[in-house]
């Protein structure tokens, strides 16, 4: 994606072929679909308040993403999810609500392929510190759009520093997030674990991370290859590479 402009948070739709990121520009984030060549803004974007890392249904039918500073916000930055009407259209954005949401922070959300789990970053109350990842389940979703989660609940590799933009592969289990609370290689590093079997995090290695911040990592649907933010340039980019063994995911 050629772009003078921080781009950044990569999710890629279910054939592959349409990348939506967000982009930076004057201070303002937008979400931007990527397909043939050409970049356009989503039409639900606002120019007073910022919206981004957006993560995608196996399907393509639901976008969660964060919204910070619209009308219905409950906090600073809230978790919205809107629908597809089409190619290029979403529908009006519904505001996840309680207990997702609160008058704090909540953003960077992560849903499961099938639309059942959500992972999000959030610096509420009952956290470790700093920014942690917390884990929902769907309970009801209305005919009006709405959605009713469970009481979200603090994992447990959160630590005192900041863990946020979490991943989760198409298995419902293999989990990647960024984190500056361990011992890493530089800023934030981005680090995999099993949320089933609750294995201590793997730092993914030194052909990611590097001594500056890596974040809003995914892995298409082959396993194979991971899509990832870094500023080792400068600015924030989008980078492709093929995984290693022992970060690639089962197909």
């Amino acid at each position: 994606i050629g772009s003078d402009k921080d781009v950044y948070w990569p999710s890629l739709d279910v054939t592959g072929r349409t990348v939506l990121y967000t982009c930076l520009d004057k201070g303002n984030e937008d979400i931007w679909s990527y397909r043939d060549g050409a970049g356009i803004p989503l039409n639900f974007n606002t120019t007073e308040g910022n919206e981004g890392t957006q993560s995608l249904t196996a399907d393509g039918q639901m976008m969660y993403f964060t919204g910070c500073e619209r009308p219905d916000s409950r906090g600073s930055c809230d978790i919205y999810v809107a629908y597809r009407l089409s190619d290029t259209s979403w529908s009006e954005p519904v505001n996840l609500g309680a207990p997702v949401n609160t008058d704090g922070w909540e953003a960077q959300p992560a849903v499961s392929a099938d639309g059942t789990r959500l992972y999000f970053a959030s610096t509420r109350e009952g956290g470790r510190g700093g920014s942690d990842i917390w884990f929902s389940y769907l309970l009801r979703r209305e005919a009006d759009g709405r959605q009713l989660w469970s009481q979200p609940r603090c994992l447990y590799f959160n630590t005192g520093g900041d863990e946020m933009a979490p991943f989760l592969y198409f298995d419902n289990k293999t989990l990647f997030f960024a984190s500056d609370g361990y011992a890493g290689m530089g800023r934030k590093d981005i680090y995999k674990v099993d949320v089933e079997q609750v294995t201590p995090p793997l730092n993914i290695g030194i052909t990611v991370n590097t001594q500056r911040d890596e974040f809003g990592f995914m892995v298409d649907a082959s396993g194979q290859w991971g899509y990832f933010s870094s500023d080792i340039s400068g600015k924030r980019c989008i980078y492709r590479y093929r995984l290693g063994e022992e970060v690639a995911c089962p197909p």
